[in-house]
């Protein structure tokens, strides 16, 4: 909620992600079969897009399409030899692809399983109760880099616990001498591993948009800013003095 109630900026900011890979290595804990599944999920560079595209409504970034670029790449070319065959001009359809001030780059850098557990249980006139808990760790790693210089501006890491609760209760009754009538039931639940990536994930945007806006990088109320600026100055044309002498005035 806080990402996307941001007050929007002066202008949304061009961002491209190419990967967000997981880089943990971990797979799914499981006590009684090998499970390769892997922890969490694999498409992290999906959920880094959807959570710039909602901040702030999508006032903040323009993200532009750079993991599926091969197949954008693709279908352009395909307009441009379609018309170019039925001698048209391919222009009015396709225009020149925009470019990104800032790459967002980083991944899921661990995921620590059974970080604490435990429980509680009681058991009084037959009766029991048993409550535990675990907790798993997820972290993710983000940068921003400038296209223009290449140095990394903010590099940040967020962490989000998931947690798995277990309830269960038992019943244990002599209905005659010798029969006793026991009777159990449990619960178990647990946290999408998805969803405390992609609320780690939101996290680490909201906190790198505010490091942004100390450092300056950008506002919410600056003009824009060009892209790419030249350094040359520009040389004035030549003036007469009284002396009859040339200058150039900078």
């Amino acid at each position: 909620t806080a990402l996307l109630n941001l007050p929007p900026p002066s202008r949304p900011i061009n961002v491209a992600v190419y990967k967000f890979p997981d880089l943990t290595g971990a797979f799914k804990p499981n006590e009684r079969y090998a499970d390769n599944s892997r922890a969490v999920t694999q498409g992290g560079a999906a959920i880094v897009a959807d959570a710039l595209n909602k901040a702030g409504h999508g006032a903040w970034f323009n993200v532009v399409e750079r993991e599926g670029l091969k197949n954008l790449l693709r279908e352009r070319q395909l307009i441009k030899d379609t018309y170019t065959a039925l001698n048209q001009n391919p222009l009015d359809l396709i225009q020149p692809l925009e470019f990104a001030e800032y790459l967002i780059e980083g991944g899921v850098v661990s995921y620590d399983d059974s970080v604490t557990s435990g429980g509680v249980g009681a058991s009084y006139l037959g009766v029991s109760g048993n409550v535990l808990y675990n907790k798993d760790l997820v972290t993710v790693a983000l940068r921003l880099t400038s296209v223009r210089t290449g140095r990394v501006i903010i590099s940040l890491t967020t962490s989000k616990t998931i947690y798995s609760l277990s309830v269960s209760g038992g019943l244990s009754k002599f209905v005659a001498v010798d029969d006793l009538l026991q009777f159990s039931v449990g619960v178990s639940k647990s946290e999408a591993a998805q969803i405390a990536v992609r609320e780690g994930i939101e996290m680490a945007v909201y906190e790198f948009i505010q490091k942004g806006l100390n450092k300056g990088l950008w506002s919410q109320n600056d003009q824009p800013r060009p892209l790419y600026t030249s350094s040359v100055k520009p040389v004035a044309a030549p003036t007469q003095t009284s002396l009859g002498l040339k200058k150039s005035a900078y």
